[in-house]
């Protein structure tokens, strides 16, 4: 969800300007029809319709448990973003293409819709989607290090 929201402030016209670049690690957008979807599977049918009536359930999954609300994904559903994604910025997105959680293919429908010439995508194979064993932990280091010196500023530029 990180990514999405990222990429959503990035292209907002009122905070493009305080946005030098993104780097993005394993980005989901659009995800939250799939998402309520793919936990409504896991569920009994009287959660499912608790949930439908406007009910909150606590949820767990192996990232932890969490209060969830179907009115949370629809409202999350009106951000989608539908064509281009307005981002005129540098954008660096990793992602691991072991990753259980986000298909590691979704990055190359955002790289194919963001606006910005200045796209990296890299896929590390053996890497999931908390890009935490140690090489993937340097490239993002080394990844944060190249997209600050890709976006100095300085005082005059500010």
């Amino acid at each position: 969800m990180g990514g999405f929201i990222s990429l959503l402030l990035a292209a907002d016209p009122t905070l493009k300007s305080s946005i030098a670049g993104l780097l993005l690690v394993a980005p989901a957008v659009n995800f939250s029809s799939v998402l309520y979807k793919s936990i409504c599977s896991q569920l009994p049918k009287e959660v499912i319709e608790h949930l439908e009536a406007g009910g909150l359930y606590k949820y767990e999954n192996e990232f932890g448990s969490r209060t969830i609300r179907k009115s949370f994904f629809d409202s999350a559903a009106e951000l989608e973003f539908k064509g281009e994604i307005h981002v005129d910025v540098p954008v660096t997105i990793l992602h691991g293409v072991k990753d259980e959680t986000v298909p590691f293919k979704d990055s190359l429908q955002i790289i194919e819709n963001i606006t910005s010439k200045d796209v990296e995508l890299t896929y590390v194979k053996e890497s999931t989607h908390r890009f935490q064993d140690p090489s993937s932990l340097k490239l993002l280091k080394d990844a944060v290090l190249k997209m600050v010196e890709k976006t100095k500023r300085t005082d005059t530029d500010r």
